[in-house]
């Protein structure tokens, strides 16, 4: 396509049409390098994305529930998590950390404390969340003891009845949901 260009001359005319082909030349290249690399991203959900300047996203306030490393919260709270910020490779790892301190308190927090804040430091905290309470037969003693350790009705009261009801039903969807 170059030669053919090069042999039309070099009269004004022809000069527009070199000009404008090779615009479009360029802006046909730059168009597929884009869609490249939103493709290789796309493919890739383990690509970190510190490659690339680092972009700072204002997120809207979120209501992630506190996780205090009660085994019967860490399901809500990890899927939760992941489905708001994990999944995403458009937040630095190093904002995903941020978020998951501010969610953690008690012994969860005290696990983590030596761990620096940083891109690194986000896998390897999520990494030792998981180990530690990701634990399907703890999970399921856990939700089997809170019914458990109901106590009886000693007397007709409404309210109690309706508590053994709704923690007796909450623990039971909650074994169903993770079959």
């Amino acid at each position: 396509m170059q030669d053919e260009l090069e042999e039309l001359g070099h009269d004004s005319e022809n000069q527009q049409q070199h000009d404008e082909m090779e615009g479009r030349y360029c802006y046909l290249t730059g168009f597929i390098q884009t869609k490249m690399k939103e493709l290789e991203l796309a493919g890739s959900p383990e690509l970190n994305v510190t490659t690339e300047p680092s972009v700072k996203v204002k997120l809207p306030q979120l209501s992630i529930l506190k996780f205090s490393g009660n085994l019967q919260d860490w399901v809500t709270f990890k899927d939760m998590f992941l489905s708001l910020l994990d999944d995403s490779i458009i937040i630095p790892n190093i904002q995903k950390f941020h978020y998951l301190l501010s969610a953690i308190s008690g012994d969860v927090k005290r696990v983590i404390q030596h761990i620096p804040v940083s891109e690194q430091g986000f896998r390897v905290t999520w990494e030792i969340l998981v180990e530690r309470y990701e634990n399907e037969r703890l999970i399921i003693n856990t939700h089997i003891d809170n019914i458990m350790k109901l106590s009886s009705l000693t007397a007709e009261n409404a309210s109690q009845l309706r508590q053994i009801v709704d923690t007796t039903k909450c623990n039971l969807e909650a074994l169903k949901a993770m079959k």
